[in-house]
């Protein structure tokens, strides 16, 4: 009897090993009924799919299931998954991903889960084990992004998703290498397929290919890869174009043809002068135009009125304020130039200052022009507004006697004046104005006592009121000097007659100066000569009678050739007879 028992206690030592053993083999069944193969992801590696467009389905040896009969109730015994998972059949857990994290591994994702087996008394039937999921497949789509920057994401016909619990789509930019991943929960439609939209600046703008994947995850948390796509964002481009400065100093950039500005917020356009090194940079922002385009004006006067190059480039920004190169242009401001010519000064002394031809110059207020002397060194400058003609030139009237009357050589410049009242210098020109000539000579009339001084072919006279002659004797030191103003003869000199009873009737040398006096009554000295003079020191003259009547007595008195070295103011002749010595004389006034 204690034998039997003893066999009883080894039959029961039996059938409980054997069910421990049953425990083991279904939760085998268990642990292999998912035999999916999937794919991790981490953050250095790009998501892949197997060669085949289907899942990689691992076929597992199915347990069979026992028929036994208990001798005794048997209880529920916990079985971790330690005893019975094998390496290559992992559970993974798949959780948002946040900066810094990879995705997770299929070694780091695997974990212990615990499993209930249910043992069953004699004459019962154990479950049997289940089979290998069907095969997993859908469509996968992404959209070009829209005007916002969308992505729409779209998986339908999906097949095999039975058991599981729901749908990720992770996306991201190839650009950024998976750093920009973003793990999207998709939403079932009414035919059902599902959607995601996935916005551009939530991959940080990227521009080139983007790629999708689609995963099914079971009520574990294990992702099975089912299917990829791709998309590419074109690369932002535009056409950007710079007109050249109109007459008020305008430049019109345009920047058309965008593309890839899906998701962007604004455009900028940056413009500056490269003479000034960017120190005049200006970021503009652009109207959009109706076709689309965007246009912005920028005026000369905004870039200190810099010649040369310009240089404009065109930039998305983002809804994060980020900047994306698109495109750079360029246009050449010509350089300020301008013909510049004086007249020689005509006949009143003014001359002709003329600019034509002018480039550069948009976006000036006016036009200056600087003129003087080089003899005065400046003292004489005369900033002038020169008049704007019909031709376009620009020209202005400048008189010697504004500048002193000076000789020799004249400079004018011009100059550009912007907004700011700024001179930009543009040109120069001289003119040569001759030194006042002329030739001086004195005619002489000893007999006569007269003087006939005459001034001829005179130069540089432009702009001079008259000729003045100044006439003396040398014996007289200048005491008996006489201004004399000559008469102009019509062949363009000037003659002037002196008297020597004007000059004290002074012999020896006579000295006759010519000097031209403008409109503020300066005399420029021209020209000096001499003559010497040996006049008569006692008056002379010869007297004869005429037409002597003896019937009457009456006879005419012929006076002529009187001189007088001091002149003759009147001649006085006295008569009287022989008889009685002179006490019947008269005086008669020729």
């Amino acid at each position: 009897m204690i034998k039997g028992m003893k066999m009883r206690k080894k039959d029961f030592i039996y059938f409980t090993s054997a069910a421990v053993l049953l425990a083991a083999s279904v939760q085998v069944a268990h642990a292999d009924e998912v035999g999916v193969k999937e794919s991790a992801v981490t953050e250095s590696e790009a998501v892949t799919t197997p060669a085949s467009s289907a899942p990689v389905v691992e076929e597992k040896q199915e347990v069979g299931t026992h028929q036994y009969v208990a001798p005794a109730p048997v209880t529920e015994l916990p079985v971790t998954s330690s005893e019975v998972t094998k390496s290559d059949d992992p559970q993974v857990e798949t959780k948002p991903i946040t900066a810094g994290e990879s995705v997770p591994s299929s070694e780091s994702a695997a974990k212990p889960v615990t499993g209930t087996t249910t043992f069953y008394s004699a004459g019962s039937k154990a479950p049997s084990g289940r089979t290998v999921s069907s095969p997993v497949s859908a469509d996968l789509t992404i959209s070009n992004p829209d005007v916002n920057g969308n992505f729409t994401i779209t998986a339908k016909n999906l097949k095999g998703l039975e058991g599981y619990k729901e749908v990720k789509i992770p996306f991201w930019s190839h650009a950024n290498g998976m750093k920009d991943i973003v793990w999207y929960s998709p939403s079932r439609q009414t035919d059902g397929s599902y959607t995601v939209t996935a916005n551009v600046n939530d991959h940080e703008n990227a521009s080139g290919k983007y790629e999708s994947q689609v995963f099914y995850v079971d009520y574990q948390g294990r992702n099975t890869f089912v299917k990829k796509a791709f998309v590419d964002r074109a690369k932002p481009s535009a056409d950007l174009s710079i007109s050249n400065p109109d007459s008020n100093g305008n430049f019109t950039i345009t920047a058309k043809n965008l593309k890839g500005f899906e998701g962007y917020k604004e455009v900028k356009i940056p413009f500056w002068s490269h003479a000034n090194g960017m120190k005049d940079i200006v970021w503009y922002s652009p109207s959009r135009q109706t076709d689309g385009s965007y246009t912005v004006t920028a005026n000369v006067n905004d870039h200190e009125n810099a010649s040369g190059k310009y240089e404009s480039q065109v930039f998305y920004v983002d809804y994060q304020g980020r900047n994306t190169f698109v495109k750079k242009a360029f246009v050449d401001r010509a350089k300020p130039s301008a013909d510049l010519s004086i007249s020689n000064p005509d006949s009143n002394g003014n001359f002709t200052i003329t600019a034509k031809n002018l480039k550069g110059f948009e976006g000036y207020k006016e036009v200056k022009i600087p003129f003087w002397s080089h003899a005065n060194g400046m003292k004489d400058i005369v900033w002038y507004s020169p008049s704007r003609q019909a031709d376009g030139s620009y020209t202005v009237t400048a008189n010697v006697s504004d500048h002193e009357n000076a000789s020799g050589k004249y400079e004018a410049q011009l100059f550009y004046v912007d907004q700011q009242g700024r001179n930009t210098f543009v040109k120069k020109a001289f003119v040569d104005r001759a030194k006042p000539s002329a030739d001086i000579t004195i005619s002489k009339n000893e007999v006569e006592g007269t003087f006939t001084i005459t001034a001829k072919n005179l130069k540089g006279f432009e702009g001079y009121k008259e000729v003045k002659i100044p006439f003396w004797s040398q014996a007289n030191g200048m005491k008996d000097i006489v201004w004399y103003s000559p008469s102009r003869q019509s062949d363009g000199s000037y003659t002037v007659t002196a008297k020597a009873s004007d000059h004290e009737n002074a012999n020896g040398q006579y000295e006759a100066q010519l000097f031209y006096v403008d409109h503020k009554g300066q005399n420029t000295f021209v020209k000096k000569t001499f003559v010497q003079y040996e006049g008569k020191t006692s008056p002379t003259g010869t007297i004869t009678i005429q037409n002597n009547n003896k019937d009457t007595g009456t006879f005419d008195v012929i006076i002529k050739d009187v001189y007088s070295p001091k002149g003759v103011r009147t001649i006085q002749v006295p008569t009287w007879s022989d008889k009685d010595g002179q006490d019947d004389i008269r005086w008669y006034e020729a």
